[in-house]
This record gives C-alpha cells, structure tokens and sequence, in this order.
C-alpha cells in the first residue's frame, strides 16, 4: 500500500469539475500533486498546472514519470459530442487512456481510472463504447501485465461548482428565475441516482489507498429519483414550494431508467454516502446564489 504521507500524484482531467475539486482534496491532505490538462484550472491552483494532451504519449509521460498515483480523470464528457464526432471521441477516451495506461505500467504507477454508469448498459452510444473499450484494455493489462489500476464507475455527480449543462444546475437556475413552473426536456419519468461530490472525492481516496487491482467500484447512492422528482425537490428546497412540472410530449432516445449500482466492493472498503439529496441540493444553491 503506497504510504499517504509521501505520494507523489498526477491528475489527468484535473481542470474540470470533478478534477479540481479533487486537487483541493489532495491538497488539504498535504500532498503533492500536478494537475495536467489541455485547459488551465482556477488561479489558485495554477502552480500546480501542467499543459498535457492525453492524445500525445510523449506530454502524458512528462506529467506521470517519478509519480506515484495517478487519477484518470480526462475525457471526453460529452455523450452528444461523442455521437457528432465518433474519432475525436476514441482518441480522447480510449487512445488517450492507452497512453497513460502504458506509462503507468512501465514507470510502476497506480493508475484509478473513472469510468461511467454509461457502461452498463448495452452499448447504447458512442460515449459508452469508448469507456467499455477503456475498461476492457485497463482489465486486460491488469491480468496480463499486472498493472496496479482500478476502475470507478460513478452514477450522476453533482456539486456546488458544476457547469450549467447538467441536470441538477439547469434545473436550479430554471427555478431560481421562475419559482412557479419549470420545463423539462423529455417526459421525466425516468429515474436517476445523484451523488454529491465530497461523497465521490472519499470513494475516489479509499479506492486509491485500499482498493485492489482490477477492481470496479461503482459509486451512488443506492436511491433513485426520476426527473420530475428531482425538479419538484429542487423547487422545494430554494423556494419552498413545488413547482408545476411541464414535460414535453416527445420521449427522448436517452430517457431510461438507470440500472441501479452494486455498492458492495466500495461499501467494502468503509465508504458509504454521507450527503443525502436534499442536503446536497441546498448546499449547491447556498454557493451559487447566496453568496
């Protein structure tokens, strides 16, 4: 087990949401860390910055080489995107994982890569294709090369500095300018499970440090909300009243309910959430609006 004291870490991705919240987590803990990204984090994280395109093997072995762990967090997040532009996305999210994955095992590194619940289902978009193929060459290498990594999957992450363009953000500032009603896209009826970010950064440290090689660990929270559910508690929690739910007609092609995690290898390990729904939900629109 690598000793927390004296790790030495890269994070790949380390400029978006999850990703810097993750450095401020790692620098509470004292260590030493870099964050490598084709886009420069907060300011007060850039002495920390590295320029790293993942497509490029030799800018991945720059940031990796002499460390101890790595957390692989870049990708392409954008399952619309993906099915735009099917190779921007392979690069991105598979040879960009093949070149830290080899890096990793010739310099010795832990590798935790996060993965999407997208994988579960059957391949039902490019986005999840990539990440699957991702994980198959990781769990590959684990078996065949002893590779030390591990594999997260999270459900719907959310937080107070997520970027308007996913569900919890937009439903708010909808709600925040209109308490009285709200439009949603699709029928609203499918379900989701939404955990809170500082539950996911703990997931992602106790993987790192007693997790097992090879290992998936799926991370939420075991409740399921469905859309309207979801806009209805929102309204609630900022304006203390439901709003009325405008669902459009149509079903959307990604409507579905979400297979529900198995939370056993990471509950294994001592995690379990601590932010419930409602809570989390405040705690996004107390650092978004009320400051």
């Amino acid at each position: 087990m690598l000793e927390e004291n004296k790790m030495k870490i890269t994070i790949t991705g380390g400029s978006g949401f999850i990703g810097t919240q993750l450095a401020y987590y790692l620098k509470k803990k004292g260590h030493q860390f870099l964050i490598a990204d084709v886009k420069e984090p907060s300011i007060d994280l850039r002495n920390y910055y590295h320029f790293c395109d993942i497509t490029d093997p030799y800018q991945v072995q720059d940031v990796i080489e002499g460390q101890d762990l790595v957390f692989h967090l870049a990708a392409n997040p954008n399952p619309g995107r993906a099915e735009n532009n099917p190779r921007w996305d392979l690069r991105i999210n598979v040879e960009g994982t093949m070149n830290v994955l080899m890096c990793c095992l010739r310099e010795k590194n832990r590798m935790i890569f996060t993965s999407s619940a997208a994988v579960k289902y059957s391949p039902h978009s490019c986005y999840a294709i990539s990440k699957r193929t991702a994980e198959n060459y990781i769990l590959h290498y684990v078996e065949k090369k002893n590779l030390d990594a591990r594999i997260m999957r999270f459900w719907n992450v959310y937080g107070p500095t997520q970027s308007l363009g996913y569900v919890i953000p937009d439903l708010m500032e909808k709600l925040y300018r209109d308490p009285e009603k709200i439009k949603i896209r699709g029928t609203g009826f499918d379900l989701r499970d939404f955990v809170y970010i500082d539950d996911v950064l703990k997931a992602l440290w106790l993987a790192a440090t007693k997790g097992e090689p090879g290992k998936i660990y799926e991370v939420g929270t075991g409740s399921q909300v469905t859309i309207r559910e979801l806009a209805e508690l929102i309204g609630e929690v900022i304006n203390k009243k439901k709003p009325k739910v405008i669902p459009s007609k149509k079903l959307l092609a990604w409507e579905r309910n979400e297979i529900p995690e198995d939370l056993e290898p990471i509950k294994k390990l001592g995690w379990k959430h601590e932010i419930e729904l409602d809570e989390g939900i405040y705690r996004v629109y107390k650092e978004r609006y009320l400051k």
